[in-house]
């Protein structure tokens, strides 16, 4: 499914690898995804960011130990969030903007 969206829209070609629910066993806010995605690639979870706009996707990030960064859409930041959260960016554009800035 992942696949089938993602080549509709010609963005497939973006990404090395694809790691979706259905390969692991406990989904968000269990780390399993988190884990098996940072097996995939090959990178220790402490070398990689999370880009979540969900509360479970945060939690689920920060407990693979990943660095959880927060974009904020439905769900808004708060104080319980606030303690696990590596990074919290208002858009897409200012998580860029970080990025380019660490490289």
């Amino acid at each position: 499914m992942i696949e089938n969206h993602l080549s509709r829209h010609n963005m497939i070609g973006y990404f090395d690898e694809i790691v979706g629910g259905d390969m692991v066993e406990h989904s968000k806010p269990s780390p399993d995804i988190y884990l098996k995605a940072c097996q995939v690639l090959g990178f220790d979870p402490s070398d990689c960011y999370a880009v979540e706009d969900s509360y479970n996707g945060l939690r689920a990030a920060y407990s693979a130990g990943l660095k959880p960064v927060m974009v904020p859409d439905m769900q808004p930041y708060n104080e319980e969030i606030a303690k696990i959260v590596f990074k919290k960016f208002d858009s897409l554009t200012d998580l860029r903007k970080y990025l380019e800035s660490v490289r």
